[in-house]
């Protein structure tokens, strides 16, 4: 039996993240500028501070379970957290207040 149009749905743009499997935790989001944010994962190997226009803030190769990123030198407004394992790669927002 054939789908009809209205039995269809399109999704675009969305990937199936690996990362599922791996538990990840970033607190406190939204963070007030001047305090850490904290960053736990079982198996990333970088994490990648960037802003919204794609400039690289910081960028950590990281070996333990637990990772803070200082916020003393970031200006108040939203930002991308890019969280890299092995085989994954999962992009958060981070919100700067």
């Amino acid at each position: 039996m054939a789908a009809t149009a209205e039995e269809v749905s399109w999704i675009v743009g969305i990937e199936k993240s690996t990362a599922d499997n791996s538990e990840i935790k970033i607190y406190p989001n939204p963070v007030r500028k001047g305090n850490s944010l904290t960053v736990e994962t079982t198996d990333a190997k970088t994490i990648r501070l960037m802003t919204l226009q794609g400039v690289t803030i910081s960028n950590q190769n990281i070996n333990t379970p637990i990772t803070t990123i200082q916020t003393d030198n970031l200006t108040t407004g939203t930002y991308l957290l890019i969280i890299s394992g092995k085989d994954y790669t999962k992009t958060m927002k981070i919100i700067v207040k």
